[in-house]
């Protein structure tokens, strides 16, 4: 059947150049009358050498249109890019025009605007940056996050009196120390961390930063400032269908979501021995009771106040006579008001403003312990089915305040919200998002600021409170040390002092105990005197100390064998052994380890192997804890020992949770999922456990010990006052650093750094050093102390061990080298896991499965094995029913040390090319210069395209069959590409015929003839995924095969019709291009009623237009565009020529001025009438990416663009 006829054919739509085809700033501007024929070199120019080494953007303004002499609308006018180039290193894209008559310049910015500055960043630049640097250096606080690479920075200066500046940079090297500086009000030392970074442009600028670091905000000329992804432009594009279709499937394939925008360069970063999820940051209630500090400094809006011990977050209350000043999120508030800012961390309290011009105040608030831990982590895995804006997730136990950070990816960047401390989840700025973690239950709630990508992962780090307790209801026991020689002889240590002119003395029994005006112990094989009681030792006295050394003989013992009733015996090579100077050390390793951990029993590497036990004067060997483990002979030097004992371990207290969703199966839109599990610490206990000598020829034992042999007699002046104080002795935990707060006697003492302060300057932060601690042994000495009781106000401990059975983080940068991720961790049970990534990312090894995405860079992992779920493991602390697999199989949890997770790793980058190379600046777009050209309802077209030639002998009235019917459209062209008019054939799209005119005159054209003929179709995507999955809105209504079919977004402009708004008056001409009146209207009208405007397609712009009058009757045209057009009359009819076609842009009757005929006029001075009109045209960029090359450029780099549309049948 033989179709009609249409008003508009394809020859009326064509592509026009404009007025400077070039890549200089003014390149675009003013729609020509030339039509692109697709001539090589005739849009862009053929890459060179230099383009196809270097790398080229090319941006050229076009304008997709119909020009006619009536005004034929164009319904639903779109345009695509339907076939891309072959040569691989060249990419091309549409974009939006947005001005009639724009430049080069004018959407350059807006393409280098897809990142845009937000919130001044944690750093603050260092001393000035100078014009054409490539590194620039900053300083932040000691365990913030470092810059990540590819990370994008805005420099932004603005302060009054420096030159205004702005550039954005790109970070493609870090490196960092930690220093120490001065604060030069207070002279107190402080700790930060200047930062390094190498970035991918020089700067252009100088850029001004602080000459020193300040302990408080330093307020710089130029602010380094975080930058948020806007990606508010839209690009078009096409990509070949990756598998051939059916009709009425709702899926297809493309390669990538993304095409080049500009050419990049990739290199290789190396990530070695990474701990996997990075540190966090734990504040940790360490706390007794509420501490107190009193002053009475003046406190006004420069004012800092130090704490000496971290801050419990919500814990802090500053009482100023009636006032009350209470934390919130880290802020200082009175009622709702803010006045200031705290630092948990480091205890310190900052006020912006004026609260207290003197008088006494009280600082109450609970001291916690701040320590940086490896992190929990977990995550949710983004599908079709869940993909929202909304996540949630309940941690047990609570992550510490402050600690957790929830990360998200969208559009393929990282957004991370982080706790303030309040339970409110905060992002870098409030277009990120936000979230609430309620510490009681431990639920987490995100609202994401764009949804997150499909097939990412929304994730959660913080640090776990479970390897912490509070010991601040621990019992210290405090006694004061005299350290003398290794080696004493009993019965020959004497002490002399004199206490306020009284001489006094003590000595020992013999036994180990000392006597007399001071009691308490001497260890006669270390040297060491310790004082329980020691009335007026504080007072630091001069003591003089005779004692008698001498070596004690040493023995050693290899494999001994026990006897029947469990006793190992050992001989001394001598008798007459001196009582209390017997010590045997010797192995022994805890009754069935390795199922204890794998029963949940156990989770400590941290226990002591050996034993150490002591004679007790009486002959008695004895362990630390008092218990007995045999005897000795003082007389013979005949030892019993039995070599088994009761240990305290700790038990890990495990609660199961769910983590996630695991993916089953994938149908259409449709995924069906099944829940994972893991196991969370929540938490420990001291339970017992047998400890016994081993059985083969590893059992040693050492003894030490004192029989008859020559002794010196010497003397020492030793001094009083130095107290040793256990912290914690009934535990073997480490003390938290940091978490240390006690007093004695009126006296507080608190820790920094492994070293003992008291008496705080509230004002400056300075105290005076007073002593020492090992956090390891939870010993305090103590070199000066007043007389009084030791009250313990805050302590936390911790055995630094945290289980995890599964883990996820992300590796810094992405994309990843595929088969480049390797992974090691020690499990419970000892020995080493180490496996890498497959290709295709699946880890799999003994005791860990999992998965990394190499484009994200996100790695799963879990440890155990798969296990028959009925094989008794029902009652199992880790079994649950749901996550029994469809094969009887159940994952049975392994944990490894949190600590131990370490990876290696080799990412690549795309490093953006020299600015001035390739025309743009690359630094504020995408890392690996790709862009989305499918988004989620965008419409696409389905094309696949054929060329027939259809050879030279044509005659009148002959029907030409082509290679298939069923098409959508047929197109002719001659040998040289002109088509051939559509008045010379008629066509049959469902046969695939066409039929030449009678009569038919062809002598235009250069045989022979080519027939293009496509069958194509539209539709819409509801979902994409980043694996090249589109999702549409119908179904597909044909078949489709890979080959030659393409997939193009398509840039929709909407009907082109000509037409004009209604005119409005003003009283004057402000030079202004606004759509609403400026200022006050007037009393005259363009009668446009009875004189309307008249436009046609082949003279219409879309522009402005201001009639600016002169005086009664004479004007001056202005267009937005063209700026001054004409001076004319209103006199004549208003006909400003368009150049490009020879027709009147438009056409305004002088009768619509209303004073043709010699009327009076309306019209004064300075007035002005504004309108706008369209005209059948769409303004296009088309941008030409060249990736950097080796190969010769050989391939065609040419592309099909085509301008599509409805229009109406004749």
């Amino acid at each position: 059947m033989t179709q009609r006829k249409t008003l508009l054919t394809r020859q009326d739509l064509k592509i026009y150049a404009t007025e400077r085809l070039t890549d200089a700033p003014d390149g675009g501007g003013l729609m020509t009358a030339q039509e692109l024929t697709g001539a090589p070199g005739e849009l862009m120019p053929t890459p060179s050498d230099v383009d196809r080494t270097q790398g080229r953007f090319n941006a050229r303004s076009v304008h997709a249109g119909v020009r006619r002499p009536d005004a034929t609308p164009l319904w639903g006018a779109h345009v695509i890019i339907s076939k891309p180039p072959k040569a691989a290193n060249v990419s091309y894209l549409l974009y939006r025009g947005v001005r009639y008559g724009e430049s080069r310049a004018d959407i350059v910015k807006r393409i280098a605007a897809y990142a845009v500055a937000t919130i001044e960043s944690r750093m603050t630049l260092l001393s000035v940056q100078s014009l054409g640097s490539r590194i620039i250096q900053a300083y932040q606080r000691p365990g913030e996050p470092l810059p990540l690479i590819g990370d994008v920075y805005c420099l932004r200066q603005d302060k009054r009196g420096y030159p205004q500046q702005e550039q954005y940079i790109k970070v493609i090297r870090v490196s960092s120390e930690d220093r120490t500086f001065t604060d030069v009000t207070s002279g107190k030392d402080f700790v930060r961390t200047v930062v390094k970074m190498e970035i991918s442009t020089a700067l252009t600028a100088d850029f001004v930063g602080v000459d020193y670091p300040s302990i408080a905000y330093a307020d710089p000329a130029c602010k380094l400032r975080e930058t948020h992804i806007a990606d508010g432009a839209q690009y078009y594009g096409v990509k070949p269908l990756v598998e051939a279709i059916r009709k009425g499937v709702m899926t297809l394939k493309v390669p990538s979501l993304m095409e080049k925008l500009v050419p990049t360069s990739q290199i290789e970063t190396s990530h070695t021995d990474l701990t996997a999820a990075g540190q966090q940051q734990l504040i940790f209630d360490a706390a007794k009771g509420e501490s107190s500090l009193i002053g009475s400094v003046a406190l006004n809006g420069n004012s800092v106040l130090y704490a000496g011990n971290a801050i419990t977050p919500g814990s802090l209350r500053l009482v100023l006579n009636a006032t009350e000043i209470r934390d919130r999120g880290g802020d200082l508030v009175i009622n709702d008001r803010a006045v200031g800012t705290v630092d948990y961390a480091h205890g310190e309290l900052r006020f912006t403003e004026s609260v207290h011009a003197g008088g006494w105040w009280t600082l109450y608030f609970r001291p916690a312990a701040e320590f940086l831990q490896l992190a929990d982590t977990a995550s949710i895995p983004v599908t079709i089915n869940n993909r929202g804006y909304n996540y949630s997730m309940t941690i047990i136990p609570s992550p510490a305040p402050g600690s957790l950070v929830v990360s998200y990816r969208a559009q393929g960047r990282w957004y991370d919200l982080r706790d303030d401390g309040s339970g409110a989840l905060r992002g870098g700025s409030a277009g990120h998002g936000s979230g609430t973690l309620n510490y009681r239950t431990g639920t987490v709630t995100i609202t994401c600021g764009e949804q997150p990508d499909v097939a990412s992962e929304v994730m959660f780090a913080w640090g776990s409170q479970a390897t912490v307790h509070n010991r601040a209801d621990s019992t210290p026991t405090a006694t004061m040390l005299i350290q003398l020689e290794a080696g004493l002889a009993p019965n020959t240590v004497k002490l002399a002092w004199t206490d306020n002119g009284v001489a006094k003395t003590a000595q020992d029994d013999g036994a180990g105990n000392i006597t007399g005006a001071w009691t308490g112990a001497v260890d006669y094989r270390t040297g060491a005197i310790t004082l329980s009681s020691y009335p007026g030792g504080e007072q630091r006295l001069d003591v003089k100390v005779d004692y008698s050394v001498g070596q004690p003989q040493t023995a050693e013992w290899k494999a001994p064998v026990r006897d029947g009733s469990g006793y190992v015996n050992l001989t001394l090579s001598q008798g007459s052994i001196k009582p209390r100077s017997v010590e045997l050390v010797y192995n022994v390793l805890i009754e069935d380890y390795d199922r204890k951990v794998q029963q949940g029993e156990a989770y400590t590497r941290k226990v002591d192997p050996y034993v150490t036990v002591r004679d007790d004067g009486n002959g008695n060997l004895k362990d630390a804890g008092g218990v007995s483990h045999g005897s000795i002979n003082y007389t013979t030097g005949v030892i019993k020992l039995k070599p088994d004992g009761i240990v305290k371990i700790p038990k890990p207290i495990y609660r199961k949770e769910p983590m996630g969703e695991e993916i089953v199966s994938t149908q259409g839109t449709t995924q069906t999922v099944k829940p994972l599990y893991r196991l969370i610490l929540e938490g420990y206990e001291y339970v017992p456990a047998l400890a016994s000598a081993p059985i083969d020829d590893s059992f040693k034992v050492t003894a030490t010990y004192r029989g008859q042999q020559t002794e010196d007699a010497r003397s020492k002046q030793a001094t009083s006052g130095v107290l040793r104080i256990d912290l914690l002795p009934t535990l073997a935990e480490q003390i938290v650093p940091g978490s240390v707060r006690f007093a004695i006697g009126g006296e507080v003492y608190f820790d920094r750094r492994g070293e003992l302060y008291w008496r705080l300057d509230t004002s400056s932060g300075a105290a005076s050093r007073v002593g020492s601690i090992d956090y390891q042994s939870g010993i305090a000495t103590v070199e000066q102390a007043p007389a009084g009781t030791l009250t313990l106000q805050a302590l936390a401990g911790t055995v630094s061990a945290n289980p995890v059975d599964a883990a996820v983080w992300r590796i810094p940068s992405a994309p990843v080298s595929p088969g480049s991720v390797q992974i090691t961790a020690t499990p419970l049970t000892g020995g080493q896991i180490s496996v890498r990534a497959d290709a295709g990312g699946k880890i799999s090894g003994k005791g860990i499965e999992g998965q990394v995405d190499y484009e994200s860079g996100v790695v799963r992992l879990r440890f155990g094995k798969l296990v028959a779920a009925a094989a008794g493991n029902e009652s199992a602390y880790w079994y649950n029913p749901d996550a029994v697999d469809a094969q009887g199989k159940i994952w049975q949890p392994q944990p490894v040390y949190a600590d131990s997770i370490r990876y290696n790793a080799v990412s690549y980058t795309y490093l953006p090319l020299d600015t001035g190379t390739i025309g743009i600046d690359p630094v504020r777009l995408p890392s690996d210069g790709r862009v989305p050209i499918y988004r989620r309802g965008d419409m696409i077209v389905i094309g696949h395209r054929l060329t027939d030639d259809i050879g030279s002998a044509h005659t009148a009235g002959q029907t030409v069959q082509l290679s298939r019917g069923d098409v959508d459209s047929i197109c002719l062209h001659d040998a040289k590409g002109v088509p051939i008019e559509a008045k010379w054939y008629d066509y049959d799209l469902v046969r695939g015929t066409i039929t030449w005119a009678t009569p038919l005159d062809l002598s235009a054209y250069t045989l022979p003839i080519t027939a293009g003929h496509a069958r194509e179709e539209e539709n819409r995507l509801i979902a994409v995924d980043i694996d090249g999955t589109l999702t549409l809105q119908f179904a597909t209504g044909r078949d489709y095969p890979a080959d030659e079919t393409y997939i193009s977004s398509a840039l929709i402009g909407g009907d082109l019709q000509v037409r004009a708004t209604a005119p409005f008056g003003q009283k004057s001409w402000t030079r202004v291009w606004s759509d609403e009146r400026i200022g006050d209207d007037i009393s005259a009208r363009l009668n446009v009623k009875d004189y309307p405007i008249q436009l046609a397609d082949d003279g219409a712009t879309t522009d402005r237009w201001a009639i600016v009058w002169r005086d009664g009757t004479q004007f001056d045209l202005y267009s937005e565009a063209l700026g001054l057009v004409t001076r004319t009359d209103a006199l004549q009819d208003l006909a400003p020529i368009n150049p490009a076609s020879g027709k009147p842009y438009f056409t305004l009757p002088k009768g619509a001025f209303g004073i043709a005929g010699g009327g009076a006029s309306g019209w004064q001075a300075g007035e002005v009438v504004r309108f706008n009109t369209f005209g059948t045209h769409l303004g296009v960029w088309v941008l030409r990416a060249i990736q950097p090359s080796a190969q010769r450029q050989t391939e065609d780099d040419g592309f099909v663009m085509c301008l599509r549309g409805n229009t109406t049948e004749i």
